[in-house]
């Protein structure tokens, strides 16, 4: 049915964003100031189109550094935005007073164009959030690492013989490993050796999301009136680009759900999120609390699988980009390895506490290249005052995360991949007055990433187990000239590593075995 809107109704979109901007531009004034903000602000529009849309965080620190601030106030079209750089800041806002910074924004291109309203880290903090992460906590609780650890040691020990046999596509493997695990805690199914379509799915989903999560990509996010026009009219192209995402949306809502009702049906899907959630629902007798509770379950499946897809599989493969670039810290981690674990099996989760220079290492990983460079922004749900500076109502506050990570007052020379910034002076233990980049890269207060404990599992197992049976190296092209992998990052909210070539192969013969060994035991 074609759609036109007449000269009253463009009137009605004009007015709405006309009230919008005064009331946003006249609220109620307050006698503390905001904190500084960059030069070239402009009448209605403010710094809306200063927004960077790429490596934003290089943007966040240069205007730091300028105005002398790791806070930085930004008006976004009548929008209130804060960047804030500094750790502290952040601890202070979303930890101390979480009460008043766990909101989010309603995220018009993500949330109510595109449909990923159901999501926990776009909804509210409301209930509807809390019982998403109550039902999570349940079945993945950090003290319960029998619920996930046993999944992780299969699906690790599957991808080393890939390794073996097909070294060059060793970023598919990683894929492959990370989705095939969360496909299998979250809905108990299997995926293809190659091209599986839920996997396909989590990553277009993912790319549509996060693409249009990009601060300043769209202007609908500063001027929410501009979703009510026409999908013909010249410069709306973010409309088709949000139907594309709203039908990706349902199918990976639908169909990974629905393949693993078939299984549990039939008997062949494993213990999961999914089947333990409908285990629960067979005791209810309310039809309301049972639409309710399955729901609940479809929406969080679908979060685990995706959110964790994606930044587990980057860090991975940041883990092997630091290896091939810092081969004296690859041998170091080796040599402990084999001096804690040996050469007759693998690594196994209770090694990890005897490991303190390989936990070094993962805890750099996470700091030197951190896939969630720039966290989703909190939003104040009440004015307040913080350090002699006002933040309104209804502020979006961005943490800085890579910013923050790359503080030199924390960790000194922060370009350095350095693992012993985190060891004690006698290299045996951890060293607890550093800060741990845990703390920064997984989000903050109460909305900090309710399943941090599995990808940094997942992380410590490949790591220590690729590190026992591999040497890793830079490759060279065919005059034999060593090929250098780029340290550059994908541009995006989330910075992925840029595809890279390198060399793998076995320690030795002995280790050669005991991958094709470790792998019969599980039914790939």
């Amino acid at each position: 049915m074609a759609f036109s809107l007449g000269l009253q109704d463009w009137g009605a979109i004009l007015l709405a964003t006309g009230v919008f901007l005064y009331l946003k531009n006249n609220r109620r004034r307050s006698n503390y100031p905001l904190p500084p903000s960059p030069k070239g602000r402009l009448p209605v529009l403010g710094h809306a189109l200063q927004f960077p849309t790429n490596h934003g965080w290089t943007t966040f620190e240069r205007w730091g550094n300028e105005l002398n601030s790791d806070i930085i106030y930004l008006d976004a079209a009548g929008a209130d935005v804060m960047v804030v750089n500094s750790y502290q800041i952040i601890r202070d806002l979303f930890d101390s007073r979480s009460s008043i910074y766990s909101g989010r924004s309603t995220f018009p291109m993500v949330n109510e164009l595109m449909g990923y309203d159901w999501t926990m880290p776009t909804l509210q903090y409301n209930s509807k959030w809390k019982a998403q992460r109550r039902i999570f906590s349940k079945f993945f609780s950090a003290s319960n690492p029998s619920a996930y650890q046993p999944r992780i040691t299969e699906f690790v020990g599957l991808l080393l013989p890939k390794l073996l046999d097909n070294p060059e596509d060793f970023i598919a493997h990683i894929k492959h490993m990370v989705g095939a695990t969360v496909t299998s805690l979250a809905y108990g199914i299997k995926v293809q050796p190659t091209n599986d379509p839920n996997l396909r799915l989590a990553q277009d989903s993912l790319d549509s999301v996060l693409e249009a999560f990009i601060p300043g990509k769209y202007l609908v996010d500063q001027i929410p009136a501009l979703k009510h026009l026409p999908e013909w009219l010249p410069g709306t192209g973010f409309l088709q680009d949000a139907k594309r995402g709203r039908e990706t949306m349902v199918r990976l809502l639908e169909l990974p759900f629905a393949d693993a009702e078939r299984q549990i049906a039939n008997g062949t899907a494993r213990p999961a999120l999914v089947s333990m959630v409908l285990d629960d629902v067979r005791e209810m007798t309310d039809p309301e609390e049972i639409e309710y509770t399955v729901r609940q379950c479809k929406e969080l499946a679908a979060v685990f699988f995706g959110a964790g897809y994606d930044t587990t599989h980057a860090t991975i493969i940041n883990f092997f980009l630091a290896m091939v670039h810092h081969p004296e810290v690859q041998a170091k981690a080796r040599s402990e390895i084999d001096r804690v674990v040996g050469f007759d099996r693998l690594p196994a989760f209770s090694d990890e506490e005897h490991l303190p220079y390989l936990r070094a290492v993962m805890k750099e990983v996470l700091r030197w290249r951190p896939v969630s460079a720039i966290g989703l922004p909190h939003m104040s749900s009440q004015e307040d005052v913080y350090d002699g500076y006002f933040i309104p109502e209804n502020t979006l506050i961005i943490p800085n995360q890579r910013g923050m990570l790359f503080d030199p007052e924390t960790y000194p020379n922060p370009t350095e991949f350095k693992p012993e910034r985190f060891l004690s002076a006698d290299g045996k233990s951890l060293n607890p007055a550093v800060r741990d980049p845990q703390t920064i890269a997984f989000g903050f207060g109460r909305r900090m990433c309710p399943g941090f404990h599995i990808a940094t599992a997942e992380l410590f197992l490949a790591a220590a187990s690729i590190l026992a049976t591999f040497e890793l190296s830079k490759a060279k092209d065919e005059a034999g000239n060593i090929i250098e992998p780029s340290l550059d990052v994908s541009a995006g909210i989330t910075s992925h590593p840029l595809p890279f070539k390198c060399v793998i192969k076995p320690c030795s013969k002995k280790a050669e075995v005991l991958i094709y060994t470790n792998a019969t035991q599980y039914d790939a």
